[in-house]
């Protein structure tokens, strides 16, 4: 297997990683932080929504690497 061709999995495993964790960690906190008593009920959750927003900060690393990852190649072929 070629450097391109893992540097496409991981790419491709990255997309999905950030569209997965993403939406886990939004359906994690969205319904305590989405009720009208949110400032109430965002107290004693607060471990949820942590873990929520962590998630989330994970999926935006996630995002970052892929432009990085792929820069490589891109930079290759807009050479030629």
């Amino acid at each position: 297997m070629n450097s391109n061709r893992k540097t496409a999995i991981i790419v491709g495993v990255l997309f999905i990683m950030a569209l997965v964790i993403f939406l886990i960690g939004q359906a994690i906190y969205e319904p305590i932080l989405g009720s009208p008593d949110y400032l109430d009920n965002a107290y004693p959750n607060r471990v949820i929504v942590i873990i929520g927003i962590l998630l989330e900060f994970i999926s935006a690393l996630a995002v970052v690497l892929i432009p990085v990852l792929l820069f490589p190649i891109l930079k290759n072929t807009m050479k030629s």
